[in-house]
C-alpha cells in the first residue's frame, strides 16, 4: 500500500509538474511582453525541471493536508481544496515565475544588445565617412585659395557636392544615435515585469491547480485501483 501511494505521489508530481510548467511558462513569457518561441521553450524546460524537483522533494499532499489541519479546515471540502490549491500555488509559482521572467528578459536584452551593436558599427562607419569627406572639403577649400580663376567654379561645385553628402551622412548619424537611444530605453526592467508576471501567474496557477489537481487525483486513484 505504501509503495502504491509513493508511486501515485510521484505520478501526481510529474503530471502537475508538466501542467504547471506548460501553463506558467506560457503565461509568464506572454506576461513579460517579450514572448518568443525559443524563449518560451527554454522557460518551459527550466520550469519543468524545477517543478519536478519541487514535486519530488516536497510531499505536496502532506504539506497541504498539514496546513489545512493547522488552519482547522477539513481537507475534503471545497474550502479545503481552495486552501490546498493556495499552498501548492505559493510553493510552485514564485520560483518558476522568477526563472521564466529572468530567461525572457535576458533573451530580450541579448537581442536588443545585438541590434545596438549593429547600429554602433553602422554609426562608426558613418563617422569614418564623415571624417574622410570633411578632410576632402578641407583640401579643396585650401586649394581654392591658390587655384587659377578658371578652376574656381569646378572646385566650388565639388565642395558643394561633398557638403551635400556630409548633410546626408550627418542626418544618418543622428538617426542612428536616436535608434540606439531608443533601443537602450526599450530594455525591459526586471522588477516591474516580474511583479506583473507574478501576479498573473499566481492567479492562473491557482485556478489551474484548483481545477486539475482533483482531476489528476481521480485518474491516479483509478489507475492504481484505489478508487471506490
Amino acid at each position: 500500500m505504501n509503495n502504491t501511494m509513493k508511486k501515485m505521489g510521484l505520478s501526481m508530481s510529474v503530471l502537475m509538474g508538466l501542467t504547471m510548467s506548460f501553463i506558467l511558462s506560457l503565461v509568464g513569457t506572454l506576461g513579460s511582453g517579450h514572448f518568443t518561441v525559443p524563449g518560451w521553450l527554454r522557460s518551459f524546460v527550466i520550469s519543468l525541471v524545477i517543478s519536478l524537483v519541487i514535486g519530488f522533494v516536497i510531499p505536496m499532499k502532506q504539506v497541504s493536508d498539514a496546513a489545512c489541519s493547522k488552519a482547522g479546515i477539513s481537507v475534503n471540502t471545497t474550502k479545503g481544496r481552495l486552501f490546498s490549491a493556495l499552498i501548492s500555488d505559493l510553493i510552485y509559482t514564485p520560483l518558476i515565475t522568477v526563472i521564466m521572467v529572468a530567461v525572457a528578459i535576458t533573451g530580450a536584452g541579448k537581442a536588443i544588445d545585438a541590434q545596438i551593436a549593429e547600429k554602433n558599427a553602422q554609426l562608426e562607419e558613418t563617422g569614418t565617412a564623415i571624417s574622410q569627406i570633411e578632410a576632402q572639403v578641407g583640401e579643396l577649400t585650401a586649394k581654392l585659395e591658390t587655384c587659377a580663376p578658371e578652376e574656381t567654379e569646378e572646385l566650388n561645385a565639388q565642395i558643394g557636392e561633398l557638403k551635400g553628402q556630409l548633410g546626408e551622412l550627418n542626418g544618418k548619424s543622428e538617426g542612428l544615435k536616436g535608434a540606439i537611444d531608443g533601443m537602450t530605453a526599450a530594455k525591459p526592467p526586471f522588477v516591474p515585469v516580474l511583479v506583473k508576471s507574478l501576479i498573473l501567474t499566481l492567479i492562473v496557477g491557482y485556478i489551474a491547480i484548483f481545477i486539475l489537481q482533483p482531476i489528476y487525483l481521480k485518474i491516479l486513484l483509478k489507475k492504481y485501483g484505489l478508487s471506490e
